[in-house]
């Protein structure tokens, strides 16, 4: 005995299913409209003069990220940390954190470039050179999750985690020293490389949205097909065959 559905029950299937796809295909478009006018926002701020540490950490975090800013102090190199496995340019390297003290006493976690893996001694001898300074970066609030590992690196630049190795508080937000560039490059430049740049949207959402659409007008297509044009056309065919029956034959 074969089992079959009734007819009402696929369709209704049919019209939730491509419902709820149109929906997230919907979601998607709105997603997309709220990421391109984050993205205007935020590489906006990055045409602003930067600012002193002061005025950004007066800010709520959620506002900190991508403002530039400027701060000045002393760096504490004994208490730099390693953000292991940082892949840049096709190779395998780290970034260099060092805390630095600012002239008003707070501290400011700094993530001072990518070095390649190898040249990491070097590297972190070539900053030892300087004692103080003036920089000026890209803010960005805390990545939360980070942890030390049991080689001493640190997996994300998580100021929370990471205050917890120090011998002082630091700022709930970082910089990364450097300079904006439209792509990153490493070319001759000395190292670290230090740049960042502009925000931009990394996910297609209307890659998405167009797939979610797509599924819903392929389902509603194939019901239209199944239970409208086919049944019209079997009805058509059995007409066309009655009425040849019913046209008497000729004899010769």
């Amino acid at each position: 005995m074969r089992f079959r559905v009734h007819p009402v029950i696929v369709i209704v299937a049919i019209t939730v299913v491509a419902a709820a796809f149109s929906g997230l295909g919907v979601w998607q478009l709105y997603r997309n409209e709220w990421k391109s006018d984050l993205v205007a926002e935020r590489n906006a701020r990055l045409e602003e003069a930067p600012e002193p540490a002061a005025v950004i950490g007066a800010l709520p975090l959620e506002d900190v990220t991508y403002h530039r800013a400027t701060a000045s102090g002393r760096w504490d190199h004994a208490q730099t940390m390693i953000l292991a496995n940082r892949a840049r340019f096709g190779q395998k390297g780290e970034e260099a954190v060092t805390p630095l003290i600012l002239d008003d006493g707070t501290a400011l976690l700094v993530n001072r470039g990518w070095y390649p893996d190898e040249t990491r001694e070097q590297v972190l001898a070539d900053l030892l050179r300087e004692d103080r300074a003036t920089i000026e970066g890209l803010a960005l609030p805390g990545i939360e999750g980070g942890r030390q590992t049991d080689a001493g690196t640190w997996t994300r630049l998580d100021p929370e985690a990471m205050e917890g190795t120090l011998p002082y508080e630091v700022e709930p937000w970082f910089v990364i020293q450097g300079e904006l560039v439209d792509r990153p490059t490493v070319g001759d430049r000395s190292l670290p490389v230090q740049q960042y740049t502009p925000f931009f949207n990394t996910t297609p959402h209307l890659e998405y949205a167009a797939t979610w659409l797509g599924l819903a007008a392929a389902l509603v297509a194939t019901g239209v097909i199944r239970f409208i044009v086919t049944p019209r056309r079997e009805r058509k065919r059995a007409a066309a065959a009655e009425a040849a029956e019913l046209v008497p034959t000729r004899r010769p």
